[in-house]
């Protein structure tokens, strides 16, 4: 096949290209790809197994010889073998040369061939948190190249497996208390947070967002359980789940945004607070074993009363055990900050788990300084497996009916609303620490379809979990295969690992609790909330130059003392209230009404500018009383060219307006309504048949810039705001 370019006259020439016009320098390119050494070595791999010999190489050819040669005598395996300033190959499916352009050979270079190129890989193309490597972009050509692949992408994401391994430890004995909290076994909230773990990575639109049963999860579950039994909660979880998946369906994750960055400080400092206190249970006595179907009472009490931990009637553990605890805790916290200065090999998460469990089991133990281990608060003494609850006999479903419903909805509605905010809250969090791109929708779809799924699984469902999600991201974990490794890892210890977690000691889990708080803790926000407090000569003073508004303020302190005190769903329920009614407030004051009178005073103008919605409403006609509107000349222009129209309670405000003035024998009409207001209004229709409008053209701008501007008695003679 000839190969012919263009030699810019317009007429299609045979041979090779010029090299102004077509650059063919193979071998430097080839030389520059990764992909060399691996290209060679598979063509000498296929060239031994050929059961027939190949067509002896021509060799050594001048370049004269392999111009005039015929290239249809060459064989697929006929590839001319070159030096370095010279290296020819043809192809006899792609190239042929007629030997007329000898003075470009030299630009011509080793020529791969495409069937090789399919099975070339280039580890450049291998992604961080990919489970493709072994088929994307080219599949498995040999068992050593899947070897290779597979060591290289170990070493790529050895930070996403051991941040995965570092949250699955961390969640065990969180996990734990929650089940107990709830008043089931705590192999049902392990089940739950490695499901929640797996389907979230796959379908929850959040690389590095962990998920796993959470306190608000729970809160809605107790007093169904307590009352109607465990076999309801599984109805209620499902129906929270098929809610959530539908708030993704509609896209409603983008309500977000409507939650201020105030009411999201104090929603991570509440957490952060609520954090260190949740550590102070693990330096009491365990009570008979916490593996018990019946929840204990004093769980719930400080773990959503905190201050209560320090004076209730349950005995702390030995002093000396408290040494211990304390000693290793802060030891696991200076690893934690330490390590990532010196290595960022492994993260500091994980080395502390690791570190704090050989020193427990080989210096702690023979010192008399004991402290206390998962297996004392967790005690898992044997495998669990997700089983559906239709085919479960330790469960006795309720029948689908309507006191089924009614005894099922509220729970579930609650659990819904729980769910999805404290899901929305963290992927808010871990969308401002991620590059990565995410969706709300997508993450709320996932969540709901893995709270049915654990329901269906005979688990108790979750949330999105914040304090392990910043211990993933801190741990290096940026991709969905963290969470995937987290979710895995809680399933290998149901189902027989778990005397491997029951030596940790929970002063290690203690340590790294901490530092997720840290971290999770908006400093700045002090900074500011003290700013916004002093006036402006002590700011001065102090350099302070970071203040903001003090309602934002406000929204902050509130949403952190109900997160806290009550739980996340109402504080950012709260705190989105109050930052609509401050930002209504504000847009309020800035409407502006301005009196220009003609130059022959019959004729006043009023110009508007501003918005006009239901906060303006009462202002606007308490400007224009009967007392003011008497002393106007007879005919009035409402002028809204600068004026925005928002809602319904802007438009009647807008209209009583013009019946009041028409009321006291004037003649009033609207003028220059923007684009937007008048397709508000011409949608209205009906609300304004009969009034007057005047067009752009019929109020011309000169004519009002030449009217004689007197002093209005709308705000005492000055311009009203």
């Amino acid at each position: 096949m000839a190969f012919r370019c263009n030699d810019g006259t317009g007429s299609m020439q045979s041979g090779f290209c010029g090299a102004s016009e077509f650059s063919f320098d193979l071998e430097n390119d080839y030389r520059r790809s990764p992909r060399k050494q691996n290209v060679q070595q598979q063509r000498e791999d296929r060239s031994v197994q050929q059961q027939q010999p190949p067509t002896p190489v021509k060799e050594n050819l001048s370049k004269d010889e392999w111009t005039n040669a015929d290239p249809l005598e060459a064989s697929e395996n006929e590839v001319p073998q070159a030096d370095d300033t010279f290296m020819v190959v043809v192809n006899e499916e792609e190239f042929q040369t007629d030997g007329k352009d000898e003075e470009h050979g030299e630009h011509l270079g080793e020529h791969i061939n495409e069937k090789e190129e399919e099975h070339a890989y280039n580890y450049s193309d291998m992604t961080l948190g990919s489970i493709c490597c072994w088929c994307v972009p080219t599949p498995l050509s040999s068992f050593a190249d899947c070897m290779h692949r597979t060591l290289y992408w170990f070493k790529l994401n050895k930070e996403q497996l051991l941040a995965g391994l570092a949250v699955a430890i961390g969640q065990v004995p969180q996990v734990t208390s929650y089940a107990v909290l709830a008043g089931v076994s705590p192999s049902v909230a392990i089940q739950a947070t490695w499901i929640m773990n797996v389907i979230t990575s796959i379908f929850g639109g959040r690389p590095g967002m962990v998920s796993g049963t959470t306190a608000l999860s729970v809160i809605p579950l107790i007093d169904l359980i307590q009352t109607d039994g465990i076999s309801y909660m599984f109805y209620a979880i499902m129906f929270a789940g098929m809610l959530q998946m539908a708030f993704g369906i509609l896209k409603l994750g983008r309500v977000l945004r409507f939650l201020p960055h105030s009411a999201m400080v104090g929603y991570v400092n509440a957490m952060a607070v609520i954090i260190i206190f949740s550590q102070l249970k693990y330096f009491k006595l365990p009570h008979n074993g916490i593996n018990a179907e019946i929840g204990d009472g004093r769980l719930y009490q400080y773990q959503f009363n905190f201050i209560k931990v320090l004076y209730d009637s349950t005995p702390w553990v030995s002093r000396s055990t408290i040494i211990a605890m304390s000693v290793e805790a802060a030891l696991a916290l200076v690893i934690c900050f330490a390590f990532p200065r010196i290595s960022k090999a492994i993260p500091s998460t994980a080395l502390a788990f690791f570190i704090l469990t050989a020193l427990e089991w080989s210096v702690a133990r023979y010192t008399g300084f004991t402290s206390v281990i998962v297996g004392d608060y967790v005690s898992l003494s044997g495998p669990s497996f997700p089983i559906p609850i239709l085919m479960d006999s330790k469960y006795t479903l309720p029948p689908i009916n309507y006191d089924t419903w009614k005894k099922v909805w509220p729970c579930g509605l609650s659990l819904f609303t729980n769910a999805i905010i404290d899901s929305l809250l963290t992927y808010r969090v871990c969308s401002e620490r991620v590059k990565t791109r995410g969706s709300s929708s997508r993450m709320a779809f996932g969540q709901g379809l893995a709270q049915f799924a654990s329901a269906f699984l005979g688990s108790m469902g979750g949330a999105g979990s914040l304090d392990q999600t910043v211990i993933n991201l801190k741990s290096g974990g940026q991709t969905v295969l963290s969470t995937f490794v987290a979710g895995l890892i809680l399933f290998v210890i149901a189902a027989g690992a778990y005397p491997a977690v029951n030596i940790v000691p929970l002063s290690a889990v203690v340590g790294v609790m901490f530092y997720s708080a840290i971290n999770i803790f908006q400093w700045d926000a002090f900074t500011s909330f003290i700013a916004a407090i002093f006036p402006r000569k002590i700011r001065d003073f102090l350099f302070l130059d970071c203040k903001v508004n003090r309602i934002d303020s406000v929204i902050m302190l509130v949403v952190m003392a109900f997160t806290i005190f009550i739980d996340s769903a109402t504080a950012a329920c709260l705190g989105a209230t109050l930052a609509v009614y401050a930002y209504s407030w504000d847009t309020s004051n800035q409407l502006e009404v301005d009196r220009v009178m003609s130059e022959g005073e019959d004729t006043v103008t009023y110009r508007f500018k501003g918005p006009i919605f239901f906060a303006t409403y009462p202002v606007l006609l308490s400007l224009f009383t009967h007392e003011v509107l008497e002393n106007d000349p007879k005919d009035v222009i409402l002028f809204l060219k600068d004026a925005e129209i928002l809602d319904w309670s802007g438009q009647l405000a807008l209209k009583k307006l013009y019946l009041r003035i028409e009321s006291c024998g004037k003649t009033v009409a609207l003028s220059s309504l923007s684009e937007s207001s008048r397709s508000k209004m011409e949608k209205n229709s009906s609300l304004w048949y009969g009034c007057v409008f005047l067009e752009m053209e019929e109020v011309e701008e000169e004519d009002l810039m030449s009217m004689k501007k007197s002093k209005s008695n709308v705000a005492d003679e000055e311009t009203v705001t």
